[in-house]
C-alpha cells in the first residue's frame, strides 16, 4: 500500500499567492534597474557636458615666459658673463665687501661710456724729459685736452703718493673709529692675514692718516686705526714707501697693528761721510742699497 502524506494546507501556497510573489519580486528589481540606469546615464551626461565645455590649459605666453626662466636659470649655473656687471651671476656670488670693490674698481676702469666717436683724438706733440729724483720711483701721468686745439700728449712724472691720491674714498661705516669721508687716498690693495682676506686701504688728511682694513666676507668686519700724520709720514719714510709700509699691518687680538713701530718711529737716518763719494745722489742710492738708511721691513 502506498503511503499518502497529507499536509497542512495552511503551510501549502497557493498558486495564486505564488503569483502575486513573483510579480512583486520582479516589479521590485526592474524599478530599482530603472533608477541606476537614470544615474549612470545622468552622470554620463554630465561628464560629456564637461568634456564638451573644458578649454585646454596649454598657453603659449606661459610657454614663452617659462622658456625665458629657464635660459636665465641655465646661464647663471653656467656663469655666463651678464650685460651688467651689478647684474652679473659671478658678482652676485661674491662676499657683500668684495662685490662692492669689484663693482666699484670696475665703474672705474671702464666706465659707461662706450661711443668711440665721442672720445677725442690724441696727437703725438714734443715734450722734454725733465731730470727728477727716483727715490719712490715714479709714474707716468696723461693729460689730455678734449679741445681739439689742445689735443696733445703731456707727460708729467709724480711719486706713487700722489698717483694713489687719485682714489676715490669709500664711505665707511661700522668701524671702531670715526673715519673722515673727506681724506686722501693714497694705498688700496687686497692683502692676505692668516687664511682671510682684507682689503687695505690708507687714507690721509693735513692732521692725520686713517689704515682701514675691512674683511672681504659674509661678516664684512671693519676695522680702522689713525695716526698723527707726523709718525705717519716718519714710518712710510722709515719704511721705504707706502708698499713696505703697508706690508708691515698685521692684527693682533681683533686690531690693526704695526710691526716694529717703536723701533720705526725711534729710527734716525745715519749719515755717511762724503769724502769716498764726489756726488751726494750716489752716498743715498749706496746707502739705500746697504740698509743703513731705512729700517728692513721685510
Amino acid at each position: 500500500m502506498k503511503e499518502i502524506l497529507i499536509r497542512d494546507p495552511k503551510l501549502v501556497p497557493s498558486p495564486k499567492n505564488m503569483v502575486e510573489n513573483l510579480s512583486q519580486k520582479k516589479s521590485l528589481n526592474c524599478d530599482f534597474r530603472k533608477k541606476e540606469l537614470e544615474r549612470i546615464t545622468l552622470e554620463n551626461y554630465q561628464i560629456l557636458q564637461r568634456l564638451r565645455t573644458k578649454k585646454s590649459n596649454y598657453s603659449n605666453q606661459k610657454w614663452e615666459v617659462d622658456h625665458k626662466r629657464k635660459l636665465l636659470m641655465k646661464q647663471r649655473i653656467s656663469n655666463f658673463k651678464g650685460k651688467n656687471i651689478e647684474a652679473s651671476a659671478s658678482v652676485k656670488r661674491l662676499p657683500q665687501g668684495q662685490r662692492k670693490y669689484k663693482i666699484f674698481i670696475n665703474n672705474k676702469m671702464f666706465p659707461r661710456s662706450r661711443n668711440l666717436n665721442s672720445l677725442p683724438r690724441i696727437e703725438e706733440g714734443k715734450y722734454k724729459f725733465q731730470s727728477h729724483d727716483t727715490r719712490f720711483g715714479n709714474h707716468s701721468r696723461e693729460n689730455m685736452s678734449s679741445h681739439q686745439s689742445q689735443q696733445t700728449l703731456q707727460t708729467q712724472y709724480v711719486s706713487p703718493i700722489d698717483f694713489q691720491a687719485k682714489l676715490s674714498p669709500m664711505k665707511i661705516t661700522g668701524a671702531n673709529i670715526n673715519v673722515e669721508n673727506k681724506r686722501k687716498i693714497i694705498y688700496r690693495k687686497i692683502h692676505k692675514y692668516q687664511n682671510k682676506t682684507y682689503l687695505i686701504e690708507i687714507g690721509k688728511t693735513k692732521t692725520k692718516y686713517f689704515i682701514v682694513a675691512i674683511e672681504l666676507s659674509k661678516q664684512q668686519k671693519i676695522q680702522a686705526k689713525e695716526i698723527h700724520a707726523k709718525q705717519a709720514k716718519k714710518l712710510i719714510k722709515n719704511c721705504g714707501g707706502i708698499d713696505h709700509f703697508a706690508n708691515n699691518i698685521d692684527f693682533k687680538f681683533g686690531k690693526i697693528v704695526i710691526k716694529n713701530m717703536d723701533k720705526l718711529l725711534i729710527q734716525t737716518l745715519q749719515p755717511l761721510p762724503f769724502d769716498n763719494f764726489s756726488d751726494k745722489r750716489r752716498v743715498v742710492i749706496k746707502s739705500y742699497e746697504e740698509g743703513k738708511v731705512h729700517y728692513n721691513c721685510q
